[in-house]
């Protein structure tokens, strides 16, 4: 991407942080809202503030992903294991998704709500079910509305499950990741495709490093600093974020 191209995407970037910054001064509007449970347990470490913002850190880490969103939108025309329609609008949901990743996973350290967990926990939906449809795509070319329209129901199916059956998550997330994964297995014992195996290989260890500090964080097996700008699980949002923008040179660098 060329510093022309970089300019838009990055004055995007710094409009929307300035924004949310702002938000940060706004009252707390979250005292009729139905809590998470964390707030009786752990909350990850950070305190509470009385703010529209109860986590500021935590909430603010997730401007990484509309960052990653931001530059793939801006360029999303790759070189191309599918027809080059198709694969932009395979990578604009893909940057639309991290958008969304980033927004839902704000509005839960902003609030701290049983809603706003809803949609911090659909990020990772999002995120999974994109990699499991896009290596389904790569062995069975989908044009770009087959392919949304599967995502969509994905997303939805999987909504109504957190509502219905919240308790199978880790279930299901586990079953998109593993599924994610062999079909990657395949694709290379297959297809025999050029492609730089090092972005893959940083983005899955991006992920499994902050897969390993969320868990523990989560679990309070961490050392905890209340006041400190550092907070483990804001480093999990960076890394996990990282492995979004990995995974997607990973894919853009693939070639017949």
């Amino acid at each position: 991407m060329s510093a022309a191209q970089l300019r838009l995407p990055l004055a995007v970037f710094a409009f929307i942080t300035a924004a949310t910054i702002a938000l940060s001064w706004l009252p707390n509007v979250w005292h009729d809202w139905s809590p998470d449970y964390c707030r009786n347990v752990n909350c990850y470490c950070e305190p509470l503030r009385n703010r529209f913002v109860l986590q500021a850190i935590n909430a603010y880490s997730n401007l990484g992903f509309v960052l990653v969103s931001l530059l793939i939108l801006g360029q999303a025309i790759p070189q191309q294991p599918l027809p080059r329609e198709a694969y932009q609008t395979h990578f604009r949901i893909y940057g639309l998704a991290a958008l969304l990743i980033g927004a839902g996973s704000f509005f839960y350290h902003a609030s701290l709500t049983r809603v706003g967990e809803w949609f911090d926990l659909m990020g990772l939906y999002l995120f999974t079910s994109f990699l499991l449809l896009y290596n389904l795509a790569r062995l069975r070319p989908l044009n770009g509305v087959t392919f949304a329209a599967i995502y969509i129901g994905l997303s939805s199916l999987f909504g109504i499950q957190m509502i219905v059956a919240r308790e199978l998550q880790q279930i299901v997330f586990g079953l998109l990741a593993a599924g994610a994964l062999g079909l990657e297995v395949v694709i290379h014992w297959r297809r025999r495709r050029r492609i730089r195996h090092r972005y893959f290989a940083a983005a899955i260890g991006c992920f499994i490093v902050g897969a390993v500090i969320w868990i523990l964080d989560g679990r309070g097996a961490l050392p905890c600093w209340p006041e400190s700008l550092f907070q483990w699980h804001a480093l999990w949002h960076v890394l996990t974020a990282a492995s979004a923008g990995l995974l997607y040179l990973y894919y853009r660098s693939e070639r017949e």
